[in-house]
């Protein structure tokens, strides 16, 4: 993968032959290139959430939702490809679309890595589960996003959002504890012992002009 950072003009060029844009190593040379010569002077591209060790062992972790800011924005090759988005959630920090045209009439297609889950760890079967939640065990500042209803990808902010839990297949139950904004339609709740009390858990976030957010999962 090749980036070009474009200071001046705000833009993160990708080269040709570039088709996978990997969140993470994506910050990570943004911030190198940040340390280089005097590249410091221009604002920041980027502001981070997320990407925090849930259970080392079991190699799970809270996803990394990485914003673009202050105008910043990703410019796909001169070409005609599919782009992979892997390794984390890329968005705009008050809504928008991370990407911009390139010069030439080329067809871009985009394959977000959009959040199912708010933990996650991958599998060696056909089935994708949230580890590293332990059964019966309360789990505070549980985090997901929210995302508008209108194009169901730009982050809603501002919501009322409701929250329930479903154990085992049973019925629907609210949750106890209300749900807090965190910003940049990121949101969080503490998840009680209770709540937890099931082999597979699943949480359903639904607010006002948002999309409605399911979360399954498979407790350890």
């Amino acid at each position: 993968m090749a980036i070009e950072f474009d200071g001046p003009n705000k833009r993160i060029n990708l080269t040709t032959g570039t088709i996978t844009l990997n969140v993470v190593d994506l910050w990570s040379r943004w911030v190198d290139w940040v340390a280089t010569d005097d590249n410091s002077k221009y604002l920041p591209a980027f502001s981070t959430t997320g990407g925090d060790d849930i259970d080392v062992s079991a190699g799970t972790s809270i996803p990394i939702y990485a914003f673009l800011q202050n105008g910043w924005r990703v410019k796909p090759q001169e070409a005609s490809h599919t782009l992979s988005v892997p390794g984390g959630i890329l968005l705009v920090e008050g809504g928008g679309d991370p990407f911009v045209n390139t010069n030439g009439s080329y067809v871009i297609r985009i394959n977000y890595s959009q959040p199912v889950q708010a933990i996650t760890v991958a599998t060696g079967g056909s089935t994708s589960n949230a580890a590293g939640v332990m059964r019966n065990t309360a789990f505070n500042n549980f985090q997901f996003l929210m995302v508008s209803s209108t194009n169901h990808i730009t982050p809603a902010t501002g919501l009322t959002v409701s929250g329930q839990y479903l154990l085992d297949g049973g019925d629907w139950t609210a949750l106890t504890n209300a749900v807090v904004e965190v910003g940049n339609g990121i949101y969080r709740v503490n998840l009680t012992a209770a709540e937890l009390d099931g082999e597979i858990v699943t949480l359903r976030f639904t607010a006002l002009n948002a999309d409605a957010r399911y979360i399954t999962i498979v407790t350890t």
